[in-house]
C-alpha cells in the first residue's frame, strides 16, 4: 500500500489509502520519537484487520440495533450480525480512498475523499465524503465533510487506536471526560434510549468527570460530552497527555481487552434511528456534514 506523509516540528503522520487510515502518528520532542497509534509492521496486512484499526467508520459508526431503517417514508435493509448493524456494515474502513491533496507548507495536510454508492451497504443515497487530515504545531486535526443526493444518515468517526506508553494495558492511565451523562445500553451493547446521570454520582465507575486512573474495567462506552470541554488522557509512565475536543456530542470510550490501544471516537448518538430522542443523524440533500476533531499532545 502506499504510504502518504505530512509532518512538521512536532508530528509526523502516514495515511493509506485503504480506509483512509492513520498508519503511524510520530511524536517528536527533545525526548525523542515516539509512535503514539498502533501500527501494522505490514500495510498489506490491513486488509485482514477486522478491528478498524485506524480507520475512517462509516456510514454509520457504531451500532444501529435493527435490520431497517425508514427514510422519507421508505424501508431500506442493513446487514446485521445477531440484529445489530456495527460500524456502516462492510463500511468506509474496508474502502479504497482517493488522495486529492497533499500539502507540505506551514500547516501541512492531506486530503482524501470517498463516494459511497446508491444502496452501498443497504444506504439511500450517493453520499460524497472528503476527511482532511491536519497538523498544527503539537495537534493532529481530523475534518469530515459530506454531502448526499438523497436523505440518508450519516454518523462519521476517526477510530484510532492510541498509544500513550508501551505498556500492554490501560489501568494506569488517568482519563478526564467531561460528560453529563453515559448512554444506558444492552448486553449487546445497544442503546435503550435513556441516559445515566453522572453528575450527581461521583463515586459511579464510569464517571471520569474529575481525572482518575481507569482502573480494570474494559469500556466501550457511549459518553454524553460537554463540547465546550476537552477529554484528557495522561500517561504517569511517560508523561504525555492526550487532549481531545470536538464538536460532537458523543466520545466513546473503547478500551480493547488486548491493551493495544485505547479509542476516544467522537461521533453523534449510536442507535439513534430507533431513539427518537436522540439527535438525528439524517443528512438531507442541499446540507453539509461537518464533523471536527483536534487531538493535542502535551508531555508534562
Amino acid at each position: 500500500m502506499k504510504e502518504y506523509t505530512i509532518k512538521n516540528e512536532q508530528l509526523s503522520l502516514t495515511v493509506l489509502e485503504y480506509g483512509a487510515r492513520i498508519h503511524k502518528l510520530q511524536y517528536n520532542d527533545h525526548f525523542g520519537s515516539q509512535n503514539l497509534v498502533h501500527s501494522l509492521h505490514e500495510t498489506s496486512k490491513y486488509r485482514d484487520d477486522t478491528t478498524s484499526l485506524n480507520a475512517v467508520i462509516g456510514r454509520f459508526a457504531g451500532r444501529i440495533c435493527s435490520s431497517q431503517i425508514i427514510l422519507d417514508q421508505k424501508k431500506y435493509t442493513l446487514p446485521t450480525n445477531d440484529g445489530v448493524h456495527l460500524h456502516g456494515g462492510i463500511g468506509f474502513a474496508n474502502r479504497l480512498w482517493k488522495v486529492d491533496a497533499l500539502s507540505h507548507k506551514e500547516t501541512p495536510k492531506i486530503q482524501l475523499s470517498y463516494t459511497s454508492t446508491h444502496l452501498e451497504d443497504g444506504y439511500p443515497g450517493t453520499l460524497k465524503v472528503v476527511v482532511t487530515y491536519i497538523l498544527k504545531k503539537n495537534s493532529l486535526l481530523v475534518d469530515f465533510k459530506a454531502t448526499t443526493d438523497q436523505t440518508t444518515l450519516i454518523n462519521l468517526t476517526q477510530h484510532t487506536y492510541f498509544k500513550l506508553d508501551d505498556q500492554m494495558k490501560f489501568n494506569h492511565l488517568q482519563f478526564k471526560i467531561p460528560a453529563s451523562a453515559i448512554l444506558e445500553t444492552e448486553n449487546n451493547l445497544c442503546p435503550t434510549g435513556d441516559l445515566i446521570p453522572l453528575n450527581d454520582k461521583a463515586q459511579h465507575p464510569l464517571n471520569f468527570n474529575i481525572e482518575h486512573a481507569l482502573g480494570t474495567n474494559e469500556f466501550d462506552t457511549p459518553y454524553v460530552i460537554d463540547s465546550s470541554k476537552a477529554i484528557e488522557v495522561y500517561s504517569p509512565k511517560s508523561k504525555l497527555r492526550l487532549v481531545t475536543t470536538t464538536n460532537q456530542p458523543i466520545a466513546v470510550l473503547y478500551t480493547p481487552s488486548s491493551g493495544v490501544g485505547f479509542c476516544v471516537e467522537t461521533q453523534n448518538y449510536p442507535n439513534s434511528p430507533n431513539c427518537k430522542n436522540f439527535p438525528s443523524a439524517e443528512l438531507k440533500p442541499g446540507e453539509m456534514y461537518n464533523s471536527h476533531t483536534q487531538y493535542k499532545f502535551l508531555r508534562d
